[in-house]
């Protein structure tokens, strides 16, 4: 009786750490788009990590992206004992992120670095058996591929000159990266948003060239980016009138192929290199996919006329001196005082400045000398402030609301002067129309005239009475918001617009 009890016990001891059924076991994936792991070791209760070693000049780990299958209900202490790519330090008050659905992330709850040990956990258990894990918010090489094409689906955005109807400029080339996998060819991307409709052969438009993506593993610069192009496509009356001024040439991610396989830095033609240091025809021999974006801004920034303005590179980095998101400018040149970046400054009081002194060939210098770019920019973004992707968002569309503020804006504009350009005409009843409704703190550019935060037929009344447009201009307006009445209010607009001419 002895012998059988002792034999039931056991059964019971592993039944019960078997895996019940519809419960995955614990693994970890890193084969996916953006994914980045070396190896990795342990249980539900402690998981080790290696990261991959993949950062030029400077030995350990930088960018670290998987998925954990198996972990519903358990409180797994992750850990990393291996040196850190720029010091461990870097590390002192990071938070990893976590995600059940691969799109919105959060930061783990406990974060703690001693020497090269670094360990993250949450203080409650997982709620779901898939849970993806990163270094900071990925951005995938997908991603940059599917907004593309969502930017050409708008009447804003079409290809560059270089580029084919899908804005595809050409490929990376095929390569194995640093894990032995063969990596296919990715595509890179061009696009020109601007309002069509006010291009002309011979007077130039503001020229702006925006791209990032060149350093596989710095995503919230990309965060930011897409902010910025997602602002200047949209309704928002300055960014409708900045349309009508300026063009932007964007290249979202000028390092696809080292995005899709994960790297930290390097692309996957040149594991051992900075790409941003390759930025000059004679490089360009082994660097099949910088060569393919860099003769195609070449190319791109002579097809429109006039001078390329401002050039922009977004990037992130792991914490510095300054303390918080900067750019790399050039005091000697005055681009610290260019009027767009006094603004953004203006807008976004934490966004800070260095003088840029370097001398090899990154993406700023080659705006800077062979694309003729008046001012030239490395704008990084700070790992480390632990911020949601909603931060990088808004302060793009801050930097297209500082290029607006500095071209466009004028001084006291009119109640009814939605887009502050300093007239009343058909752009601004746009602005109403795609505000009208609002009922709680509208804004001026939303269409709200009287201040009163509300956008309604008040608001259209001041409109009408302030328009400073032809009376053509007028009759061709579309339809408004609510037929049986706005549309009263445009046909009396017409009738007392033709009175007003007598």
């Amino acid at each position: 009786m002895m012998k059988r009890g002792r034999i039931l016990l056991i059964v019971c001891l592993v039944a019960c750490c078997l895996p019940t059924r519809g419960q995955a076991a614990l693994n970890i994936f890193s084969n996916f788009d953006h994914a980045s792991l070396a190896t990795w070791s342990g249980n539900l209760s402690t998981i080790q990590l290696t990261g991959r070693s993949n950062y030029p000049g400077q030995t350990g780990w930088r960018w670290m992206y998987f998925e954990t299958t198996g972990v519903s209900g358990s409180q797994p202490v992750f850990s990393i004992n291996q040196a850190f790519a720029g010091g461990n330090a870097a590390l002192n008050n990071h938070k990893m992120v976590y995600s059940y659905d691969n799109e919105n992330w959060l930061f783990f709850d406990n974060n703690q670095r001693s020497g090269n040990l670094y360990t993250f956990s949450n203080s409650s258990p997982f709620v779901q058996d898939n849970v993806f894990v990163a270094y900071a918010q990925p951005y995938s090489y997908g991603r940059s591929a599917t907004h593309t094409a969502q930017m050409l689906a708008t009447p804003w955005a079409v290809p560059t000159s270089s580029a084919d109807e899908n804005g595809v400029l050409g490929q990376s080339p095929i390569a194995f990266d640093d894990l032995g996998r063969l990596v296919p060819e990715r595509n890179l991307f061009g696009y020109r948003v601007t309002n069509p409709a006010t291009d002309s052969p011979v007077e130039a438009k503001r020229k702006v060239m925006l791209t990032s993506g060149l350093h596989a593993g710095e995503t919230l610069g990309t965060y930011t980016f897409e902010g910025l192009v997602n602002w200047l496509v949209s309704d928002d009356a300055r960014a409708v009138r900045l349309r009508d001024e300026a063009e932007f040439f964007c290249y979202p991610v000028l390092n696809p192929a080292g995005r899709f396989a994960g790297t930290s830095r390097s692309t996957v033609e040149n594991p051992n290199q900075d790409p941003n240091g390759r930025w000059h025809p004679n490089n360009w021999a082994t660097h099949q996919d910088i060569r393919v974006s860099g003769e195609a801004m070449l190319a791109d920034v002579v097809s429109t006329p006039g001078q390329l303005e401002v050039f922009i590179d977004f990037h992130s980095t792991i914490p510095t001196f300054l303390g918080d998101d900067f750019g790399f400018i050039e005091y000697e040149q005055g681009d610290n005082l260019a009027d767009f970046w006094v603004e953004l400054k203006s807008i976004q009081p934490n966004i800070l400045d260095i003088d840029s002194t370097g001398t090899s060939w990154t993406t700023a210098n080659f705006a800077d000398l062979l694309l003729g770019a008046e001012v030239d920019i490395t704008f990084e973004t700070q790992f480390g402030k632990n911020r949601p992707i909603s931060y990088y968002h808004d302060m793009g569309a801050n930097f297209g609301i500082a290029f607006y503020n500095a071209w466009i804006r004028v001084d006291d504009p009119a109640g009814a002067d939605f887009d502050e350009d300093g007239d009343v005409d058909e752009a601004d009843l746009s602005a109403w129309q795609n505000g009208y409704g609002l009922s709680a703190n509208a804004t001026h550019y939303q269409g709200d005239a009287n201040g009163d935060g509300n956008v309604d037929g008040r608001d259209f009344l001041l409109w009408q009475q302030q328009f400073t447009g032809s009376l053509d201009s007028l009759a061709a307006i579309h339809a408004v918001p609510e037929p049986c009445t706005a549309m009263l209010i445009v046909i009396g607009a017409i009738a007392f617009s033709s009175n007003r001419k007598r």
